[in-house]
């Protein structure tokens, strides 16, 4: 169990912006950027929206570095808390849930184009 907490509730048009504060994070954060530079010297990654910049494979809920893991974790915890404060009766054991997430990185001039995610 994650230790994080829920700092704000907003509800914006159809879609509630739910906000947390984690503890430690300016920690875990440099972990994941040595992570992630070791992944992109391993990788030449994909092309999608990303320009100048680097798109890893879409398997960051698969990594096993402890960076990865640690934010994995505080994810799925965040998703679980939103989705209760939002659908208090939820039931997880019926419905499960699923994640897919990826890495970008973006240097300077690098961006990603607008684009959307059919079928989520």
């Amino acid at each position: 169990m994650s230790n994080l907490q829920l700092r704000h509730f907003e509800p914006l048009f159809y879609s509630p912006l739910l906000t947390f504060q984690l503890p430690n994070a300016a920690v875990m954060n440099q972990r994941l950027l040595a992570e992630a530079e070791a992944m992109r010297t391993l990788s030449p990654g994909l092309e999608r929206s990303n320009h100048n910049g680097w798109h890893s494979i879409d398997d960051f809920f698969e990594r096993t570095e402890p960076g990865c893991l640690e934010l994995r974790g505080h994810i799925l915890e965040a998703v679980r808390l939103a989705t209760l404060h939002v659908a208090p009766q939820y039931d997880f054991s019926v419905m499960g849930m699923q994640a897919e997430g990826w890495i970008n990185m973006l240097g300077r001039g690098g961006l990603n184009t607008p684009h959307d995610h059919p079928g989520w």
